[in-house]
């Protein structure tokens, strides 16, 4: 029977960029929600990755690149130095699947409140296929880039079809997953009481939910 291999792994998350030490917080049940907007008349939280976006990209580079793309050209990076690179791979064997449940929320409310002008910019930085095409570039895929954006389940449909590809004749040699984010990013289960202090229910019985951002890699 044939099988694919995951040979690296790289994220972006709450809980830092190494996978072992996110992998460990999430076992310990440890909550990575945090107060945001301080402006704001109510109390509001989340769990936003710590993120330095210079790490990865040049202040002209970051023009019209959503910070949900920035997440996942950082972590396919991570992902990438995991697997100790592909080697002398040919491009059209590598390949990007993407799950990407929004696309770019930040560019999307920045043209909303930018006054009468839309910046130009505004629909590669918000396309949901946007993380998948940084993605490819910089890593010069030039198989197929694909997004799958199914809400919630986008990542798992996008590590499914890559994990297809990858044993079909073409041969896929690298693939992505990301979620989507939002703060405005996948949500995430209020567990702590911490937590529980930016939510409010509206019925009683009702399961909490509070949003969230990560990006995740695997290399194949």
């Amino acid at each position: 029977m044939n099988a694919v291999a995951v040979t690296g792994l790289g994220v972006v998350s709450p809980h830092g960029d190494d996978a072992a030490v996110m992998f460990a917080a999430l076992m310990r049940a440890e909550s990575a929600v945090r107060p945001v907007f301080p402006d704001l008349a109510k109390p509001a939280a989340a769990a936003l990755a710590p993120f330095d976006e210079s790490r990865w990209f040049t202040k002209l580079q970051l023009a019209g690149v959503d910070r949900v793309s920035q997440l996942a050209v950082a972590a396919a990076d991570l992902a990438m130095r995991d697997a100790g690179g592909m080697g002398d791979v040919d491009p059209e064997r590598i390949g990007v699947f993407a799950g990407c449940g929004m696309g770019g929320a930040a560019a999307l409310e920045a043209a909303y409140r930018g006054g009468a002008r839309v910046p130009p910019l505004t629909i590669p930085a918000f396309m949901p296929n946007a993380p998948a095409a940084h993605v490819a570039m910089r890593h010069g895929a030039q198989g197929p880039v694909l997004t799958y954006s199914v809400a919630c389940a986008s990542s798992a449909v996008a590590i499914a079809e890559a994990a297809n590809q990858g044993l079909s004749d073409h041969g896929i040699v690298f693939y992505q997953k990301n979620s989507h984010r939002s703060a405005v990013r996948p949500w995430r289960r209020v567990r702590s009481r911490e937590s529980a202090a930016f939510s409010r229910r509206w019925r009683a019985n009702l399961r909490l939910r509070i949003v969230g951002e990560n990006g995740g890699n695997h290399g194949a």
